[in-house]
């Protein structure tokens, strides 16, 4: 009896054993699973994360890329109402110091350089002169001045001061005005007072 005992015994243990054997392997492959679903479930919400950040981190440089252009466009319109606004400012002023020049007894002898000027560039040639309103007055004064007889006439498209002429011939004209020497030193003054835009 005690063998049948001792071999209930021992079957009963082998049991128990093979049966604590395949818990473990159960419970090792529990935890592998587990242990690999929390990895892919890990692993994809990093993922996710990655592509949310990488997607709002596009979007912020996106709206602020076009804020910073707009804040440029508009920088731009300020420096350029800045820049008219000191150009008329420095060429009112220019103005004002042709208009007092023009009243001045060299102005007159400007005049008479001019009216050179034009002859020496295109000598034996029949040329037309013209002035603005204000200075036609100064007629004679350059007649004399040149020794010879010019015909002088009015230009409503001279403003500043200064002499036009046109070849009556070919109808090239010539032009020695203060408005055109004005405009040109605008042009300059735009190019080369660091006032770019």
């Amino acid at each position: 009896m005690d063998t049948s005992i001792n071999n209930a015994k021992a079957f009963t243990d082998a049991i128990k054993k093979m049966a604590a054997e395949e818990c473990d392997r159960i419970n090792n492959e529990t935890k592998t699973l587990k242990a690999e679903r929390l990895k892919s479930f890990n692993e994809e919400a990093e993922s996710r994360y990655v592509d949310y950040v990488n997607y709002e981190m596009k979007r912020i440089i996106s709206e602020k890329n076009r804020e910073i252009s707009a804040l440029e466009e508009e920088s731009r319109r300020k420096l350029s109402a800045l820049r008219k606004e000191l150009t008329d400012k420095v060429f009112a002023k220019v103005e004002e110091d042709i208009k007092a020049f023009t009243k001045t007894e060299e102005y007159k002898d400007l005049l008479v350089s001019f009216v050179e000027q034009i002859c020496e560039s295109m000598p034996n040639e029949e040329l037309e002169f013209f002035v603005r309103a204000e200075d036609i007055v100064h007629k004679e004064y350059i007649n004399a001045a040149l020794g010879k007889f010019i015909h002088i006439s009015v230009s409503d498209g001279i403003r500043l001061g200064g002499i036009k002429a046109v070849n009556r011939r070919t109808g090239c004209l010539l032009d020695n005005t203060l408005d055109l020497k004005s405009e040109e030193q605008k042009t300059w003054f735009l190019e080369n007072s660091g006032l770019k835009i």
